[in-house]
């Protein structure tokens, strides 16, 4: 007698412990793990608990409140910062359960909080060179001997912050322990540099800035002067710039050339004839400014040469403005004015822009348009956590609503859908979430992250049922093309 065993079924395996501690202010929480004896996919979901309405948890396993929690003023059931959940992990046939706690900690809030250690202007023997800003590092000057002053303004008053001066050797010069402070340098001929360091209020933000001093040694048969004023103001959309121009005693050939050391700034941007002529490699877009600050400014050094001399170097700043082109692209200057993918308003496409559209677009029953319909409490509850800034009024909630619902109806022309369905959906939204929130775990779509993450969060938002990891990096590329583009 011939009898068929049976396979054995087996519930799966949570593997994620209890309790899970986290820093409060952030809406993130865990990806949930479990395994599975007979290889079944795993699907995630909460199942009850005291504060299960205040999670989100999405069926890859991605946990997170839906409201970021504050310590002080904690919203769990039992109002001591432990926030309960009860997840399951499902096969398909079997499950497994587990009371999950998550415990929010407490973050010292006492302190200011700079996020950037931008300064103001940088004033070399009392004439201004440039500003400093913490996407812009490098800054050029050109001196005699010595440098007779260096004064450095922070922005803010905050008397906290401190500035270092060191030599090209990494030799301290001073310390300046309030919010203005000089010092004196000699410099020898050619090029010195000079690191700015500076450490921000709290302490933990610092960034260093080269001062580049150019010291001109000059011939004695001749004194060059570079007669080209700057700013040079030029419109978009065109490669031309100026030819430039400089004086000096004696006949000889003057040979122009770009600055190029330490990638000084934009110089990267420019072609530089040798006879002067300046151009752009590409005609500049006011709408999206390539310089490295993106305020359509761009800082070059420029250096003009008698023989084997350098005999005349100067800083240019080309300014770029902006030219009416409604007649040729008011198509795409309306998509433009409707590119709301910036739902929350703060100048950044970010994770909880993701989740605003996710909510607006799901949940759009409870929430309403941003016009009509919904609940103030939903919103509240939804929203109020995504916005960016606290004490949110309800007109903001609904603005919110507002850009994200124009976002879908015009976000799949200027790249929006990024699962490419022909729609934006909640799909798109996640893919967005996974790709900026996670970014460790799945990578940029052109390196980092790993093929099991991609597949474990990014599968199912797909209309392919088995997409490759090759389709998966690419979700990620139009994400952060979106972001890019917005930005």
């Amino acid at each position: 007698m011939v009898t068929r065993q049976e396979e054995l079924r087996h519930a799966p395996v949570i593997v994620t412990a209890s309790p899970i501690s986290v820093p409060e202010n952030q809406t993130a929480v865990a990806t949930l793990e479990a395994t599975d004896a007979n290889g079944d996919d795993i699907t995630w979901s909460t199942n009850g608990g005291a504060d299960e309405a205040l999670f989100d948890l999405t069926a890859a396993g991605v946990l997170r409140f839906l409201s970021a929690p504050d310590y002080e003023s904690p919203s769990d059931a039992d109002g001591n910062n432990e926030y309960v959940v009860v997840v399951q992990a499902s096969d398909g046939t079997d499950a497994a359960e587990l009371t999950l706690t998550v415990a929010v900690s407490d973050v010292s809030e006492t302190a200011p909080l700079s996020n950037d250690t931008s300064l103001s202007d940088l004033t070399v023997g009392g004439r201004t060179v440039r500003f400093f800003s913490s996407t812009g590092t490098r800054f050029v000057t050109h001196v005699g001997s010595t440098i007779e002053q260096v004064t450095i303004i922070p922005t803010t008053s905050d008397s906290e912050a401190t500035v270092a001066y060191f030599d090209s050797s990494n030799n301290a010069l001073t310390d300046a322990d309030s919010g203005e402070d000089e010092f004196q340098a000699d410099v020898s001929a050619g090029r010195n540099t000079i690191n700015l360091r500076v450490t921000a209020a709290d302490r933990v933000t610092d960034a260093t800035y080269l001062l580049i001093v150019n010291r001109d040694v000059l011939p004695e048969t001749a004194s060059p002067e570079i007669l080209t004023t700057s700013p040079i103001s030029v419109e978009e959309n065109q490669t031309a710039v100026a030819t430039l121009e400089m004086t000096h005693r004696d006949d000889h050939a003057v040979h122009w050339h770009l600055d190029t050391f330490f990638g000084v700034f934009d110089s990267e941007k420019f072609n530089l004839s040798g006879d002067g002529v300046l151009t752009f490699k590409t005609a500049p877009d006011f709408e999206a400014p390539a310089d490295e600050d993106e305020d359509n400014d761009y800082f070059l050094n420029v250096f003009a040469t008698i023989g084997n001399n350098v005999n005349a170097s100067k800083g240019l700043t080309i300014t770029v403005t902006d030219v009416d082109e409604a007649g040729s692209n008011a198509a795409l200057d309306a998509v433009a004015d409707a590119y709301f993918a910036d739902a929350n308003g703060n100048g950044r496409i970010e994770a909880d822009d993701a989740m605003i559209i996710f909510h607006a677009i799901e949940s759009a029953g409870r929430l309403g348009d941003g016009e009509t319909g919904g609940s103030l409490e939903a919103r509240q509850t939804l929203l109020s956590g995504l916005a960016g800034a606290p004490n949110t009024s309800d007109d903001d909630l609904r603005e919110m609503l507002r850009r994200a619902n124009v976002w879908r109806e015009v976000g799949v022309e200027p790249g929006g859908d990024l699962n490419e369905d022909g729609a934006i959906d909640g799909d798109d939204a996640m893919i967005m979430y996974y790709a900026f929130s996670f970014e460790d775990l799945v990578g940029d779509g052109q390196s980092g992250g790993t093929a099991r993450f991609r597949r474990s969060l990014l599968a199912e938002l797909t209309d392919n049922p088995n997409p490759s990891d090759a389709d998966l990096k690419a979700l990620l590329r139009n994400a952060h093309a979106l972001r890019s583009d917005v930005r």
